[in-house]
């Protein structure tokens, strides 16, 4: 017998990954508090799927790019007044 969630995993044509906040949360290790609060300010852009919210794994990813340090990427560092 086939679950009917197995089906649909396996029908689905879109691989994209949508979160969930608390699953965002999770992901960008911050509060779901947080979380919630950049999607309430439209910081990230969400969906309502039946009545509960979903976050596109692309629109995560352009926000990331927004509020990259690109000193930590580069190694540089700031210097101390002395």
């Amino acid at each position: 017998m086939t679950r009917l969630a197995d089906t649909q995993t396996a029908t689905r044509t879109d691989p994209r990954p949508f979160f969930s906040p608390k699953t965002l949360a999770a992901h960008l290790l911050i509060s779901e508090r947080t979380c919630r609060q950049l999607l309430t300010d439209r910081v990230i852009p969400s969906y309502r799927v039946g009545g509960l919210r979903r976050i596109d794994q692309a629109d995560v990813d352009a926000y990331l790019v927004t509020v990259r340090d690109d000193r930590a990427a580069t190694g540089a560092t700031r210097r101390r007044a002395a």
